[in-house]
């Protein structure tokens, strides 16, 4: 008799819009992207429950959910971590939490990989990956990756996620776009806004819903959930998941800069 493979829901509300995907296994079985003409609140409940629908699946609840916790939106974050902590909740299964950059690049991998020209690449490779942080910022994350002979192309390890200013952005992809150093090529995925401006090829996710950033978030959360490594995300209950907003909101930084005037007025 074959093994039951483990059924995953993955979310994210990383930008502005959102997607979600099921997992069987290691395999996204079917992905959706949200309705870029609406709230993701409205539409991120209906939108799991049209793709566990669609799937045919007889299943009371999925075995985990894995979920986006960051960086990214302020406002997509909290919609997609309680989402997912809710449903953890109440299916009492456990939660996937990951991180977004890093399901981004996993998405760009797999896109990478189908493509002609990488079909006879072998060796060490790049990824730096670009999103969209406002208020004249970037989310920035660099991978390293390698393809063998007997394995699909795979990250190996994060080199480093933050955040830099746009000027920074645009110096590296600059540096290296006219890089004649490195033999290792790189591949870019990301927010449009970041990666257009500067002619670079990049990975666009926006397209095919089974390279969707939640397809990223359903790889990343299978592969944790299977084997226990936690390179790129957390295995935890849903009372610990919390978006990982990277810094604080215009608000808060307002509210900041407000009482700092303050205690210094009246000092």
């Amino acid at each position: 008799m074959t093994p039951k493979r483990p059924v995953g829901l993955a979310i994210e509300v990383i930008g502005r819009d959102g997607s979600v995907a099921l997992m069987e296994g290691d395999l996204v079985v079917a992905a959706r992207h949200l309705d870029t003409q609406a709230r993701a609140a409205s539409t991120l409940i209906p939108m799991i429950h049209e793709i566990l629908s669609a799937s045919g699946k007889t299943i009371r609840a999925p075995d985990y959910i894995a979920v986006a916790i960051g960086p990214g939106s302020f406002t997509g974050l909290r919609i997609a971590v309680t989402a997912a902590k809710t449903l953890a909740f109440a299916w009492d299964v456990p939660l996937v939490a990951v991180d977004s950059l890093a399901a981004i690049a996993h998405s760009a991998v797999v896109a990478r990989s189908g493509s002609p020209d990488w079909s006879s690449f072998r060796g060490p490779f790049n990824v730096l990956v670009g999103l969209a942080a406002y208020r004249g910022q970037v989310f920035r994350g660099r991978f390293v990756g390698s393809q063998s002979e007997t394995a699909h192309p795979k990250l190996a390890e994060i080199e480093s996620v933050e955040l830099v200013s746009k000027a920074q952005w645009k110096v590296q992809l600059e540096e290296i776009a006219s890089s004649t150093e490195s033999s290792a090529p790189w591949i870019f995925a990301g927010d449009r806004s970041t990666l257009e401006p500067s002619g670079v090829a990049f990975i666009a996710d926006d397209s095919d819903p089974l390279r969707s950033r939640a397809a990223g978030v359903g790889r990343i959360g299978a592969e944790i959930w299977m084997t226990g490594a936690e390179s790129w995300g957390r295995l935890m209950t849903p009372l610990d998941a919390v978006p990982n907003y990277f810094r604080p909101s215009a608000a808060e930084e307002l509210n900041t800069g407000s009482m700092a005037t303050r205690s210094t007025s009246e000092g």
